[in-house]
């Protein structure tokens, strides 16, 4: 039930001025739930690879970091 409510709140979220429509379509006509389903997934997809790329920008950066700290003590080691 609470995805239920999930799915028909995204999808109103989204188009408010359609709200009893929506909600009329999604008990009577099972397409229509297939198809908000997928909207949903899509949505969830979509944020779940974004926060994954914005952690491996992250990383990547932080590895630029210590490679460039870890550059500096190789030289500073090889020129003693």
């Amino acid at each position: 039930m609470k995805e239920f409510s999930q799915l028909l709140r995204a999808i109103i979220d989204k188009f408010p001025g359609y709200k009893s429509r929506i909600e009329e379509l999604y008990e009577q006509d099972a397409e229509f739930q297939t198809l908000c389903f997928d909207y949903l997934s899509c949505v969830k997809y979509l944020k779940e690879s974004e926060r994954s790329q914005d952690e491996a920008l992250q990383t990547i950066e932080d590895y630029k970091e210590l490679i460039q700290e870890l550059e500096k003590e190789i030289l500073q080691d090889v020129r003693r």
